[in-house]
């Protein structure tokens, strides 16, 4: 989803449960809205078990954002369809870069 011609180095996972695994020093998760096996809270809490830091951005079709809780008010959402520029601004503004 990350262009690997942005300046972040991409680590894709084949799952959600794989993802926090992946590797610990991970900055910032990109992860679609609606997947199989986890839900995007699991993910997340689980990824801050490893790092508490960790941001995460929301990959959605949904046209409102009613499905967002207190877990998930800070995280970024990027909505489909999207450019590959918006999941880069999406992760540096997660990373607190100026934009």
């Amino acid at each position: 989803m990350l262009s690997r011609d942005s300046e972040y180095d991409v680590i894709e996972a084949s799952s959600g449960s794989a993802a926090p695994d992946a590797n610990p020093a991970i900055e910032v998760l990109i992860v679609d809205f609606s997947m199989p096996g986890m839900s995007r809270i699991e993910l997340l809490e689980r990824a801050r078990t490893r790092r508490l830091e960790i941001r995460a951005v929301f990959i959605t079709g949904y046209v409102d954002n009613a499905w967002r809780d207190a877990k998930l008010a800070n995280e970024s959402v990027v909505k489909k369809p999207f450019t590959m520029e918006q999941p880069v601004t999406a992760a540096s503004k997660a990373l607190g870069a100026e934009i």
